[in-house]
């Protein structure tokens, strides 16, 4: 996770997507999907 919060910094991208185990969630400017719905990222 740090590792993407550094790389939105230094290339100025307003957003990341992680996908996870996890539920949908925010973190930052991080957005979480789960695997199940990585087809809904680009919709």
């Amino acid at each position: 996770m740090q590792s993407m919060l550094q790389f939105l910094s230094e290339k100025l991208y307003p957003f990341g997507v992680r996908c996870s185990t996890e539920n949908f969630g925010i973190y930052g400017n991080i957005r979480i999907y789960p695997i199940y719905a990585i087809s809904q990222i680009i919709g």
